[in-house]
């Protein structure tokens, strides 16, 4: 599917639990490339396949959107289903931050963070026990700064 079309059933599929069955083994289809690209070394994971399985699950989503719109009782329904496609779509975003994140170093200082990461959504400060530890926000990304030296890099479960 191009890019900004619109998602479609494929015309054999007319029922509304033919559409359920056939979204939920796409569903399938794409946790399973998610998780078989997981599984792959970090420099091995490729961004493409991380962003067309990204996209795959918002298609899904509008998808499920167009069969239940209007009704409770399907949207009761589909819930879990909704629920295993964002969990796809997650891990699809985690595994883009990873690979955004496997050339940062631990000691690398904030020019060098943006140089590779660009600038964050926005900059928190903590203080801890050693000091003012600066906090970089990305999508699901946390990266700590100490005396202007990179020090932790987190990976969140959720969009910062």
């Amino acid at each position: 599917m191009a890019h900004g079309e619109t998602p479609t059933f494929p015309p054999s599929i007319v029922t509304t639990q033919g559409k359920i069955d056939w979204i939920s083994a796409e569903a399938d289809s794409a946790a399973d490339a998610v998780e078989a690209e997981a599984e792959r070394p970090l420099w091995q994971q490729r961004e493409a396949a991380y962003r067309a399985l990204r996209a795959r699950g918002a298609d899904l989503l509008r998808l499920i959107d167009t069969i239940t719109e209007g009704s409770p009782t399907l949207e009761t329904r589909v819930a879990k289903l909704r629920a295993r496609v964002n969990e796809t779509v997650t891990r699809a975003n985690a595994g883009l931050e990873r690979i955004a994140n496997r050339r940062l170093h631990i000691g690398m200082t904030p020019d060098q963070v943006r140089q590779i990461r660009g600038e964050p959504s926005h900059i928190s400060q903590i203080t801890t026990a050693t000091g003012v530890r600066e906090r970089w926000h990305y999508d699901m990304s946390v990266l700590s700064f100490e005396d202007g030296k990179l020090v932790e890099i987190l990976l969140t479960l959720t969009r910062e």
